[in-house]
């Protein structure tokens, strides 16, 4: 699931347009620098999207619904019931 296809999703879901942006990385990390965020922990969670963007979470392995002791929830799923809300 990309960034794209969950901005269509919950644009499907409610109705509007969702556009998603993409912000330069160090501009990013500014920002959430600014908004109280710890330097460090900015630029872990900013090697999370590096990581996403690089695929290495494209796929799912089939182990994972006996790790986490039920079926992995669908991002629509949880769109939709947050829009419901």
């Amino acid at each position: 699931m990309t960034f794209d296809a969950i901005a269509a999703t919950a644009a499907e879901l409610i109705g509007r347009d969702i556009a998603r942006v993409v912000v330069d990385d160090e501009q990013w990390i500014t920002d959430r620098i600014a908004a109280g965020a710890p330097e460090p922990t900015t630029r872990m969670l900013l090697s999370f999207f590096h990581a996403a963007r690089n695929g290495h979470f494209a796929g799912t392995d089939p182990l994972l619904p006996e790790l986490l002791g039920r079926e992995p929830h669908l991002v629509r799923d949880v769109l939709a019931d947050q829009a419901s809300t």
